[in-house]
């Protein structure tokens, strides 16, 4: 999807989260090619996690992945991880909720540049979106599933709960990459709403595959 401000194309996002059949896909990839990576994921050699299993419900949005997954996913999707507007990686450290929702490319697509809190609206609703606070699972639902859970435009789902996404935004690297900590935005299905609202983030070190994590990527329109 194309997201607009004043009427431009600024880049594009995928309107749903990155599902296993389309990981499967990468994974196929991955046996016998070397995926994109940034230098920070040089120790980043398997793409699956231990319980990794192929016949995972295909609609259901991919977790378990880590932020090198996330990124060597995207690029083989010829995308990235969303980021920055305008390319790069976002800074939030010391960023107001105003400042993400449009600087950030995750944040700004699902506040609709900063004029929703959530993705439907500027009031929490229980049952929008498959978090705890609506009780709709107690686990992940095949994406675009939930009709009320769209926006900040129109065609845009589940940027609130489900599963939670990597973003290209880190803090200060540690001395060893892997345990750098990077953020996932949107918040997840057993967070309640005040953690699944258009800027929150929360940070994970890179390397973790937390059942949560999953990803959709941005790119730019030729």
């Amino acid at each position: 999807m194309a997201i607009q401000f004043n009427g431009a194309p600024l880049y594009c996002i995928d309107s749903l989260e990155a599902t296993f059949a389309e990981y499967q896909q990468f994974i196929d990839f991955t046996a016998g090619a070397s995926p994109s990576q940034p230098g920070t994921c040089d120790w980043n050699t398997v793409f699956t996690w231990p319980n990794w299993v192929k016949s995972s419900p295909s609609t259901l949005p991919v977790g378990g992945i880590d932020w090198c997954d996330a990124w060597a996913y995207c690029a083989f999707r010829g995308k990235r991880l969303c980021g920055k507007v305008g390319g790069g990686a976002l800074q939030l450290a010391g960023m107001s909720d105003l400042q993400i929702a449009k600087d950030g490319e995750f944040a700004r697509a699902c506040s609709a540049n900063g004029t929703k809190i959530y993705p439907y609206g500027s009031a929490y609703v229980g049952d929008a979106c498959n978090d705890s606070g609506g009780a709709v699972s107690n686990g992940s639902v095949p994406v675009g599933s939930l009709a009320a859970c769209e926006g900040g435009y129109p065609g845009l789902l589940d940027m609130s709960g489900n599963a939670q996404e990597w973003i290209n935004a880190c803090d200060a690297e540690n001395a060893d990459p892997a345990k750098t900590k990077c953020h996932v935005a949107g918040g997840t299905w057993n967070y309640l709403g005040n953690a699944t609202f258009c800027t929150f983030s929360q940070a994970n070190p890179r390397e973790i595959q937390a059942a949560q994590n999953g990803v959709r990527c941005c790119w730019d329109p030729e």
